[in-house]
């Protein structure tokens, strides 16, 4: 199959080089050049654009006509429907969506994609050509038919951008514990794939390792002081993760009942200390005597 992609950044560099080691062929178009004045002859074109560009580059291609109408046409957003390719319908053989759930961070190095998400949706000859190319480059197409698109994007960006976060906040504490900044990368990078690698292979809350699986309050206990000693910043996201975690351990249920309560006890009191006080009004401000009103309703009777 001869396949074109609009777009040669992060994303598209990518897939570009990916196919190129299979038996399709690739074009792969410049967008800072706008739309090529050359027909464009693929029996799939991938919009690979930022999300906000997709409705321009949908409509200036449809009044270019450059598009061969045996081609079909998808994007790669993943919170977008195929509705922001309208314009070009009945002009080409079918429009979708192909979103790749990978992390594509840099267009000089690509990601591994074998045995990564493809979720595809639209019309059945869209979703046939993106599905048997992402099948070439190791991608597993997965249905998107009936997904809300915002809810699973926002997901993925929980888990990509989320875990780059979450990397950068333990490289941190671990350069304050005494690594170097290169050895903590070289720390927190192979921890991280080993976490999907379990994700993949065992599921959820099957995945999940550490004290608060074991029902380990005493260690969750250390943790909170030297988070809180050493890089106090991180200590809500700390807590907040640790819910999560202890929520999945109650469901895995390894450890006692007992263990699990004294780690919700360690996480409660942690809350406790860290929440600001509420202010008190200065005592002026309190109206005196007996027929003293709420400050409530005192403040609604001097607004009017």
């Amino acid at each position: 199959m001869k396949v074109a992609i609009i777009g040669a950044g992060k994303v598209g560099r990518s897939l570009a080089r990916a196919l190129r080691q299979t038996a399709h062929t690739v074009d792969l178009i410049p967008a800072r050049s706008g739309v090529p004045r050359r027909r464009i002859v693929a029996a799939l074109l991938v919009l690979a654009v930022r999300d906000g560009q997709l409705a321009g580059w949908a409509r200036d291609l449809a009044r270019a006509r450059v598009v061969a109408r045996r081609a079909a046409v998808v994007h790669l957003a993943g919170a977008l429907g195929v509705e922001v390719l309208s314009p070009l319908r009945g002009a080409v053989a079918g429009l979708g969506r192909a979103h790749p759930a990978v992390s594509f961070a840099s267009s000089s190095v690509s990601p591994w994609l074998v045995g990564a998400s493809l979720v595809v949706s639209g019309d059945e000859i869209a979703v046939k050509r993106a599905s048997r190319v992402g099948r070439a480059i190791g991608l597993v197409p997965r249905s998107g038919d009936a997904i809300d698109p915002i809810a699973y994007h926002a997901a993925c960006a929980l888990v990509a951008n989320g875990g780059a976060a979450i990397a950068a906040s333990a490289h941190r504490l671990l350069v304050h514990a005494g690594l170097s900044a290169s050895d903590s990368t070289g720390v927190v990078g192979p921890l991280l794939r080993s976490v999907g690698q379990n994700v993949a292979q065992l599921g959820l809350p099957g995945a999940l390792s550490g004290p608060i699986r074991r029902g380990d309050s005493v260690t969750l206990r250390k943790h909170l002081g030297k988070v809180r000693e050493q890089a106090p910043e991180l200590i809500f996201l700390y807590v907040e993760l640790a819910k999560v975690q202890l929520a999945m351990a109650r469901e895995l249920a390894e450890a006692s009942p007992e263990q699990l309560a004294a780690v919700e006890r360690v996480l409660r009191r942690r809350r406790r200390d860290e929440a600001p006080a509420a202010p008190n009004p200065p005592h002026s401000e309190l109206p005196a005597g007996p027929d003293r009103e709420s400050v409530s309703v005192r403040a609604q009777r001097l607004a009017k």
